[in-house]
């Protein structure tokens, strides 16, 4: 099957998976929600490339796909095991601060940002929670400990939540979002597993 061509300008990359599901929600979006959703999102990364670019890390590459924004580094200006963990608290600390700042004023948009920094900070690999835990026991221990734990953490939690939306899709017959989330997890997963798989065959410590 041949994949869906994207876009790219400069170092920004946007898949076309990325296009597609754009697309389906902004078809579904009744309430006009995307717009204030891809807000909290940009200002999300914005936190990541603020916090790589403080930290002394140099952007190669920015790729929106449908499992979410991927940030590459340049191999020469990779970032050390505590600042991959500030690198990666830093997108999630922008949402909470703006749902804790803006919650008066609009609520909505605050909701949606407490929810994308509470999502990102599940320890899922590849989500900002994963990223973090993943690189705390790489200090404390070695990556390949690492690698193991977040591989059966992250494979267990998305499974969970996987069978909970089906459980309650049987139930109410047509409220699928749960299960819609277990397997965006679980795509997730096995996209972090391959980029786990490359990070220790590399030997390279940045964030991918």
């Amino acid at each position: 099957m041949r994949r869906a061509e994207g876009l790219r300008l400069g170092r920004l990359e946007i898949g076309g998976g990325f296009l597609l599901l754009a697309a389906l929600l902004f078809y579904f979006d009744e309430q006009c929600l995307l717009p204030r959703a891809l807000a909290a999102c940009a200002l999300h990364e914005l936190g990541h490339l603020a916090a790589i670019r403080a930290l002394g890390g140099r952007v190669e590459r920015m790729v929106l796909g449908a499992a979410g924004a991927e940030i590459r580094l340049r191999g020469s200006c990779a970032l050390s095991y505590g600042g991959e963990i500030l690198a990666a608290a830093a997108g999630p600390a922008v949402n909470l601060a703006l749902a804790w700042l803006l919650g008066g004023w609009f609520p909505v948009f605050a909701g949606m940002s407490l929810a994308l920094g509470l999502f990102n900070l599940l320890p899922v690999y590849p989500l900002d929670g994963g990223r973090i835990l993943y690189h705390a026991l790489a200090a404390l221990r070695d990556e390949g400990t690492a690698a193991r734990a977040c591989r059966r953490l992250t494979a267990g939690l998305s499974l969970v939540t996987a069978a909970a939306g089906t459980a309650v899709l049987w139930r109410s017959g047509r409220n699928f979002t749960l299960l819609l989330v277990g397997g965006w997890l679980l795509l997730g997963a096995l996209r972090g597993r391959k980029r786990l798989a490359k990070r220790r065959r590399n030997g390279y410590n940045g964030a991918s």
